[in-house]
């Protein structure tokens, strides 16, 4: 069998995640999210569904997308520009890919965790070199404060320039997805949780993407194994599913190998490959009756509906771990009882800080039952992202916050009764 060079089709998908101060009322939210995007989204784009009647309590959630496309969106015509390294001259080269497709869908559950996720594809089918999918997989990979590995072009007259923040971003994937999730919180006049809470600086970098991959295999392929026991194959497709440097001399090929080894399919048919790991999760394929019909690309929609939860899930646990880390400080720094001022403010906070972590552990993403590979993905991506660990972890300084606080409670109230006492006892 001769190796392919490339894929028959790709897709990517990007998701960014974000936090709104709960509590969330996203019937308000809803309402916000019409003002701003009046004209911009069409009629039903905007839906508010709530769980809490069913019997499997699936969490309430705010999806923006359009009936037409399935996305609320685009799709935008775009170009990308890429850097790719040229392996026969040994340096980067500019590469502008013309005529994709760019949508994307905001959608956010009622903790006020939420996810913000990118579309790129391009119709019917777009095929990419093993080059151009090592480049593409990184696109929106911050290299720098002021830069991504990719850029996005749009047309002179296209609305979607709207929506970038300042002339800086303007074509990247971030600056896309500061600008909606600004809007849309601007919107509803609820805070964004991550600057109002000074964990980063407005317009700053403080995370990259997750990436889901769909790639098609060509026609010549008979199933997945054949590929991955060639060792040349297997080490391009490594680039990819772990997004690392597009020169190969450079990347550690121990690490490269421990990886891929430890990758396992979700999947048990040896025409697909569907593995979760830190740095993506790639969904890869041979043509059959089930490509034919539109399979795989109904399958990836659930895929990516299982992405979106778990690394929603995970952003959760992580921002509000941040922000008992400040309680923490607070609590237990250098003449803490000297900086006493009112225990009400800090009961608030603490009360805050409760009310935030029962509004994550309300929204419960188990509720997954759809087919036995998807429930696969969902076990190992608890794993992969350590949300249990990270749930733990939280509580535990949830529980310690609670101890520094009764603490210094007592040793305030100490430090009064101490006044109030006579120097001498008789």
């Amino acid at each position: 069998m001769t190796t392919p060079q490339g894929f028959q089709d790709a897709f990517f998908a990007f998701t960014y995640t974000f936090l709104l101060e709960p509590p969330i009322d996203l019937i308000k939210l809803a309402a916000g999210a019409r003002r701003f995007f009046s004209g911009k989204l069409p009629r039903g784009a905007i839906r508010v569904r709530d769980g809490s009647g069913d019997g499997d309590h699936v969490e309430a959630f705010l999806a923006l997308r359009c009936p037409e496309c399935d996305v609320p969106f685009g799709p935008y015509q775009c170009d990308l520009q890429l850097r790719l390294y040229d392996e026969t001259r040994h340096r980067y080269v500019r590469r502008v890919i013309e005529g994709l497709s760019l949508s994307w869908q905001v959608r956010v559950l009622q903790s006020g965790v939420g996810t913000v996720t990118f579309y790129l594809g391009r119709e019917p089918s777009w095929e990419v070199g093993i080059g151009e999918a090592i480049a593409i997989s990184r696109a929106a990979t911050v290299v720098s404060p002021q830069a991504e590995a990719g850029r996005l072009a749009f047309g002179p007259s296209s609305s979607i320039t709207r929506l970038f923040p300042s002339q800086r971003e303007r074509g990247t994937f971030f600056g896309l997805f500061c600008g909606t999730v600004r809007n849309l919180a601007k919107g509803a006049r609820i805070r964004w949780a991550e600057i109002a809470w000074k964990m980063v600086v407005p317009g700053a970098v403080f995370a990259n993407p997750y990436v889901t991959i769909r790639l098609e295999l060509p026609s010549q392929v008979a199933t997945v194994g054949d590929l991955l026991s060639d060792t040349n194959w297997r080490n391009d497709l490594a680039r990819v599913v772990l997004r690392v440097r597009q020169e190969w001399k450079q990347v550690n090929q121990s690490y490269v190998a421990r990886q891929m080894d430890s990758l396992a399919s979700c999947t048990p048919h040896d025409r697909y490959w569907l593995s979760l790991h830190l740095r993506s999760c790639t969904y890869m394929y041979c043509m059959d009756a089930y490509t034919a019909d539109g399979y795989p690309r109904a399958y990836f929609r659930s895929l990516l509906d299982t992405i979106e939860l778990l690394r929603a899930q995970w952003h959760a646990y992580t921002v509000y771990g941040e922000y008992l880390d400040g309680l923490l400080h607070e609590l237990s720094g250098p003449d803490v009882l000297a900086r006493w001022t009112s225990a009400r403010s800090v009961l608030s906070d603490i009360a805050k800080a409760r009310r935030q972590l029962a509004s994550c552990l309300e929204s419960p993403i188990s509720h997954k039952r759809a087919a036995g590979s998807l429930q696969e993905v969902f076990a190992q991506g608890l794993d992969v992202f350590g949300i249990e660990r990270l749930e733990a972890l939280v509580l535990r300084k949830l529980q310690m916050v609670d101890r520094l606080y009764s603490d210094l409670l007592e040793l305030s109230r100490a430090a009064e009764l101490s006044t109030l006492l006579p120097s001498k006892l008789p």
